[in-house]
């Protein structure tokens, strides 16, 4: 009996030993994923954004805060927004592969990718492959404040969850 329940237990913690180690394998080899697809994407001065428009709405992953984490998402791969404007903020960048340029930001329609109306085909799997990238990226700790119709907000993330605050009307 004695034998038996050692050996169950070895078998226990190898197989809680394998498990364990292939999640953070799995891990690891996401976060390498992640960082390959990140490299396929320069940012770029926003001055390259003049004359881009609207090419897509990003599907709203967490309705209780959809810029808090957003903006999260991408301020974990590209640090904080150069602009921060009326309703929201942007980012500017280059498919590394193609040269071509899109935007990737939150205004009065909430999150969005921008770009070219003439590229529009060319950019839509370019601006999916980057929204799948954000969407299993974690949330990074940041805060900004923009001005909307309704007032002052915050938004941003904190402890991995995000949150759209209202501080004045």
């Amino acid at each position: 009996m004695k034998t038996l329940t050692r050996t169950m237990l070895i078998v226990s913690l190898i197989g809680c030993f394998t498990n364990c180690h292939s999640k953070r394998l799995s891990a690891k080899n996401n976060k390498d994923q992640i960082m390959e697809v990140k490299n396929s994407f320069q940012r770029i001065d926003d001055k390259y954004a003049a004359g881009t428009s609207l090419i897509m709405n990003r599907n709203i992953a967490y309705v209780q805060a959809p810029i808090g984490d957003f903006l999260s998402r991408i301020w974990n791969l590209y640090g904080k927004p150069t602009e921060i404007s009326y309703e929201g903020f942007g980012y500017t960048f280059k498919d590394v592969k193609t040269g071509l340029i899109f935007t990737v930001y939150s205004a009065g329609s909430g999150p969005a990718y921008g770009g070219d109306d003439s590229n529009k085909d060319k950019l839509l799997p370019i601006i999916t492959r980057f929204d799948n990238m954000l969407t299993v990226t974690d949330n990074a700790d940041c805060e900004i404040t923009v001005e909307n119709d309704f007032g002052t907000m915050k938004t941003g993330s904190k402890n991995g969850v995000p949150y759209d605050k209202m501080i004045s009307e």
